[in-house]
């Protein structure tokens, strides 16, 4: 008799306390190959009267009143419990449970965000948002899953370390991305087979479109200061990444004059050139430079999907006597002037910061001589003066109950007064 979808492995439990003994020639768990035929036998030492019959678990309607178990062929469904029971009479006296399970290819193997299978492949996600991927899959042994971004292998997973070798209805694997930016879109797709069958790969793919504002893609880039050399062209190369592209909205300029670039096409334009996926080339054009535009300029990014990015930049005169400026090929081929400088021209802040450092180092050492000098020159105190006079060249004067003074500074004075006399006269 043919079972339609049974094979299986199976988990042998014994219940009761019967005599008969229940053999089956077929260890739990037993695999079987779907598409195969085979069969399970199952055997009981008791008397002429008794019978054996099988059961499958979780279906009642399931009977099978023989001792072998056919499968012809084996396939997916037949996967799960079954269980050989020997009756003697109206007595059940023994029984043996065995789990099979069915080894089959991989198959439907599909993406899904939140429950939702994709359409037509493809989710928008605006960027700050976390996205799970979920990879489905039916097979067995459980399949071993690869992810791959853009061609390249991200993360793969054995199910069967997560799952163990037990028969499901179905495998999932989730590839979590959270706090989602611009560079984070790309195509996804899922890789999965198992080990039975080495020829059964699958993959399905789909493609995350993320919806990022502006940033700058060159850092360095955000604040530059350019030369400017009159008469001549300059030009201001920015790069960023942003999706959708962005535009100019304002250009500004903070200097002796007010300026609108956008409005001012003569003197100014701007063009944009795109090198890769979301990845976008602005230039800034100023031509027939004159004096009157040096200063500040400050430009305004945005593709309406939150913030907008602000670009600043400077033009600064370059010495008519100063070298040549370098010249550089513009993103179309298109030769330009080069937007880092000339030779010998001091154009960022680590320069500014070099001269200054040494002009204020000048200073502080012209301070240290002055006072050291102004100290050598200072005259002696007042109270020195007689200190190594020698008493041998005092001059005496003979007068009646004349009397000589000794000579003394102020300073002499004010130490006798502390010392309560009232006067420094000597007697001759």
């Amino acid at each position: 008799m043919k079972i339609s979808g049974y094979s299986g492995v199976l988990l042998v439990g014994v219940f009761g306390l019967g005599t008969a003994v229940i053999t089956l020639n077929r260890s739990s768990p037993w695999e079987g190959v779907a598409g195969v035929d085979a069969s399970i036998s199952c055997s009981a030492s008791c008397s002429s009267s008794c019978t054996v019959s099988w059961r499958k678990e979780g279906e009642h309607t399931f009977q099978w009143g023989n001792g072998t178990l056919l499968f012809q062929p084996v396939e997916i469904p037949d996967h799960g419990n079954y269980t050989c029971i020997h009756s003697e009479g109206e007595t059940q006296s023994e029984n043996k449970t065995i789990e099979v399970l069915v080894n089959y290819p991989t198959t439907n193997v599909s993406i899904s965000l939140k429950n939702k299978t994709f359409s037509n492949a493809s989710y928008t996600v605006t960027e700050g948002n976390n996205i799970t991927l979920m990879c489905s899959v039916n097979g067995f042994p459980p399949p071993i899953i690869k992810w791959y971004k853009d061609g390249v292998n991200t993360n793969t997973e054995y199910l069967e370390n997560q799952y163990g070798r037990h028969q499901h209805d179905g495998f999932a694997s989730l590839y979590r991305v959270t706090d989602v930016r611009c560079k984070d879109g790309g195509t996804y797709f899922c890789q999965a087979n198992n080990t039975a069958f080495s020829q059964s790969t699958l993959d399905k793919t789909v493609k995350v479109e993320v919806k990022c504002d502006p940033v700058l893609y060159d850092v360095p880039e955000k604040s530059k200061v350019y030369p400017l050399v009159k008469g001549e062209t300059t030009v201001v190369n920015f790069t960023v990444q942003a999706n959708p592209k962005p535009l100019v909205v304002a250009w500004r300029y903070f200097g002796k004059t007010e300026i609108n670039p956008l409005t001012n096409i003569s003197d100014y334009e701007h063009r944009w050139y795109s090198s890769s996926d979301n990845i976008y080339h602005l230039q800034l054009f100023h031509y027939d430079l004159t004096d009157n535009r040096t200063g500040l300029y400050s430009v305004v990014l945005s593709n309406g999907i939150r913030y907008s990015l602000n670009l600043t930049y400077t033009l600064s005169i370059e010495s008519e006597h100063g070298t040549t400026p370098h010249t550089s090929t513009d993103f179309n081929g298109t030769t330009q002037r080069n937007e880092t400088g000339v030779e010998g021209y001091c154009h960022d802040i680590k320069c500014t910061y070099i001269i200054s450092g040494g002009l204020f180092l000048a200073v502080l050492i012209l301070v240290l001589i002055l006072a050291t000098a102004l100290k050598v020159v200072r005259p002696a105190p007042v109270e020195h003066i007689y200190d190594d006079v020698d008493e041998s060249l005092m001059v005496h004067v003979d007068v009646n109950e004349g009397r000589y003074i000794h000579p003394f500074d102020p300073y002499s004075l004010l130490r006798y007064l502390d010392r309560d006399m009232s006067y420094m006269e000597t007697a001759v």
